[in-house]
């Protein structure tokens, strides 16, 4: 290359510019916009902005105005900017237009399209400028009657531009297409309990409130019970500078005096109650989001329960913690905060209950404790858990504990996971039962987060504890309570281009809730064994439940493991001694975590990956061919291999293979698992209406479903000894081709 000859960047540049210039010139050819078009276009696209940005600020109640000059000020800031870029670009452009016209899609794609792919943005915000200028355009002409104007033109602009703003509302009120049901898992043939856990019970329900007796809230202002207030500074390092000032105005306080609040359904009766915090997630904090369990509130007090809804909405977000300069990030960092302040409410509940002269004094089974959290919430449920058990705060070991409560279960709705992680490690929780409910069409918690917890619990050996996780078809984030919706994206727009269509009726959602979680604490709480079935083999719960797809994992103390896949990177050997493993003819053999929707996140637990095309087999040999495995790992011919199971990611349609039970001297007993139910594919689904909105696309992820194969259902050959067996197969001959995860692999 010669110095007479431009580079490659420069003749790019230099392309790039007379395309534009010339696409600009014959543009104007065939409109010939005239300078009063252009007037009315910008007058067009402005109004259709400040339209915008009022339907949003008055969702931002109680600072509507507040918002709309943050959003003048981002609006100006930007367009300034960009005026220099484009009048480089596209110099012909009027100045007025192109400085809102890029104002305009400054506002649409941070604040209006948050979180839509760039291709549905330029779509959408594309389609929202047009149709704005033309009928601005062609309306301003038709009014002030510059010379020269064309009727015509000006009304056949107003024309096409309303019809394509007519055409995006159409596609905001339309609730997004119509998906296919997924594959359910085969019903159990379990025996269902004797009574329905979702079904009132005998007591009559009580209600009252208690908070500070000073509070912004005529709820907590005038409580039926006074309380006390906290100091939270040590838990919230946030609560500052400019979007702290503005959260302390609105409340009334500061983190270091923090309420104790809270709406209470209690049975009418004697007692003593079993005692059940329920706590909500990060909702706009101006909304009451803890009336929104009045439904589990009810159903529980009937049944014996005292159900507590603990209001930390001063903990949650508001526009103002996403002020455009500055270093404010708004309470993003408040999960411990949350957790502790339900270990503080039960501290009330200790007093209250020691009380003679108390209400509720005498009235509380302290020895029986529950919490529940949804969202952020579900996180706070295990974090106070986990905290309920230290002496010390684990950020600031200045921070004595002493709860040390009996809290017997803990119950997470649709829980984010790990925005708090105790001296920077993943929250441990060990002793509680523990359940996490969550809906395939989450769009706010994405991935099935809380599995990560569920994987962390461990349960004590000899206990009667036990652990369920239950994935729900058609479910949303919102619905668990009623004050949040069906819209998961929270305010304007964001329902209107959500995907809303596939989800289930709010209250048959709620249905959901109520059945496993009244199960839930029945059998945790109340030893109500016979519920357990519900976890074990969701099918048995189909007639009480919503006719859509259900995934449900359980696991208990006893089961004796012979593969968890967990214990080393040697993909050979098993959890018990003795135990080996081997693949043989599979396309693809591998110990991994597995994945969460293509977030990057993962479940944190590992587990064996098989792929098979025509055939192989997988063996978990009993032996190493010089010494079997312990007597305790053995199976009794009235147990059970349990396992749990998920389908690939990329599946489609049921899997099916056929389990071999081997003994010492090669007799066999076989069963096909389509004998139990067939392996679904995962549960796919797209928060977004059209594939241009969404930066993920359809996604899936592998969700496990735990499978019980009694023994005596193989059918074996003459002579076979199970109390001789020797290895396990899973002998891929009945579909052709598939991927599968396998965990906890053992007999129960």
């Amino acid at each position: 290359m010669t110095n007479n000859e431009p580079g490659l960047a420069d003749g790019a540049q230099f392309d790039l510019r007379a395309r534009l210039a010339s696409f600009w010139r014959a543009l104007r050819q065939t409109l010939h916009p005239s300078p009063a078009a252009w007037r009315g276009a910008t007058f067009g696209v402005v109004a259709a902005i400040v339209l915008l940005a009022l339907l949003m600020a008055w969702e931002m109640r109680p600072w509507p105005l507040g918002f709309a000059l943050w959003a003048v000020l981002v609006l100006g800031l930007t367009a300034a900017l960009a005026n220099l870029i484009l009048d480089v670009l596209l110099p012909k452009l009027p100045a007025a237009y192109r400085n809102v016209a890029i104002g305009a899609a400054v506002v649409l794609g941070m604040m209006v399209l948050g979180g839509v792919a760039l291709p549905g943005k330029l779509v959408v915000g594309g389609a929202l400028v047009v149709g704005a200028s033309l009928v601005g355009g062609g309306a301003y002409v038709l009014i002030a009657r510059p010379d020269g104007f064309s009727p015509g033109k000006a009304a056949g602009a107003i024309v096409a531009g309303a019809v394509i703003l007519v055409a995006l509302a159409l596609f905001y009120r339309w609730p997004g297409p119509e998906v296919a049901p997924a594959t359910r898992f085969a019903a159990s043939g379990a025996s269902l309990p004797p009574e329905n856990p979702a079904q009132p019970g005998p007591y009559d329900v009580l209600t009252l409130t208690y908070g500070s007796g000073d509070d912004r809230r005529a709820v907590y202002d005038t409580p039926d019970l006074l309380s006390r207030r906290v100091d939270g500074d040590p838990y919230i390092a946030n609560w500052d500078g400019l979007s702290g000032d503005l959260r302390t105005r609105y409340w009334g306080f500061g983190e270091d005096e923090l309420p104790l609040n809270a709406r209470v359904w209690y049975p009418a009766g004697d007692g003593p109650f079993p005692l059940v915090l329920i706590v909500h997630g990060n909702h706009e904090m101006t909304a009451p989001s803890e009336a929104g369990y009045a439904y589990l509130g009810e159903l529980l007090a009937s049944r014996g329960m005292i159900l507590v809804s603990v209001d930390e909405n001063f903990l949650n977000g508001a526009w103002t913690d996403r002020l455009p300069f500055g270093e404010d990030d708004g309470l993003q960092e408040e999960n411990d905060a949350r957790g502790w302040l339900l270990l503080e409410h039960l501290r009330l509940w200790q007093d209250w209950n020691a009380d003679e002269e108390h209400p509720f004094g005498g009235l509380v089974d302290m020895g029986r404790i529950a919490l529940i959290g949804h969202s952020r919430g579900g996180e706070a449920a295990a974090v106070a858990a986990a905290l309920n058990e230290l002496p010390h705060y684990p950020e600031d070991a200045r921070q004595r504990f002493d709860y040390g409560f009996n809290i017997r279960a803990v119950v997470a709705i649709a829980p984010a996971d790990g925005q708090y992680e105790p001296a920077g490690r993943p929250t441990p929780l060990e002793g509680p039962s523990y359940l996490v409910l969550q809906g395939a069409y989450d769009g706010d918690v994405y991935y099935f987060d809380g599995i990560a917890q569920y994987n962390r619990v461990t349960l004590p050996e000899g206990s009667e504890a036990f652990k369920a996780a239950v994935y729900v078809d058609r479910a949303n984030h919102g619905q668990f309570n009623t004050e949040w919706g069906r819209s998961d994206r929270g305010s304007f727009p964001s329902p209107g281009i959500m995907n809303l269509g596939p989800i289930m009726d709010g209250e048959a959602q709620r249905d959901v809730a109520r059945l496993f979680i009244s199960a839930f604490l029945e059998a945790a709480l109340n030893e109500r064994e016979e519920y357990r079935v519900l976890f074990e083999q969701p099918g048995a719960a189909a007639p009480w439940l919503p006719d859509v797809a259900y995934r449900a994992r359980f696991d208990a103390p006893g089961t004796r493991y012979l593969a968890t896949f967990d214990e080393d990177l040697d993909v050979t050997t098993g959890t018990a001694p003795g135990v080996t493993l081997r693949g043989e003819g599979l396309r693809g053999w591998k110990e991994d975590v597995a994945p969460l929707k293509a977030s990057g996140q993962d479940q944190q637990s590992a587990a064996l990956r098989l792929q098979w095309d025509g055939g192989g087999r997988y063996e978990i040999a009993l032996t190493d061919g010089e010494a079997g495995v312990g007597a305790g790992f053995k199976p009794a011919p009235t147990e059970a291999l349990s396992l749990s199971l998920a389908a690939g990611e990329e599946v489609t349609d049921t899997l099916d293979f056929t389990i071999a039970l081997v003994d010492e001297a090669g007799r066999e007993a076989r069963l096909p698992l389509s004998a139990v139910a067939p392996l679904p594919p995962p549960i796919p689904f797209d928060v977004w209406k059209h594939p241009l909105l969404s930066e993920r696309g359809a996604q899936a992820e592998p969700v496990f479903q735990s499978y019980l194969l009694p023994l005596e259902a193989f059918e074996a050959e003459t002579g076979f000894d199970v109390t001789a067996l020797a290895a396990i197969q899973f002998i891929f001959d009945r579909s052709e081709s598939g991927e599968m995860w396998v965990d906890d692999v053992g007999w129960r």
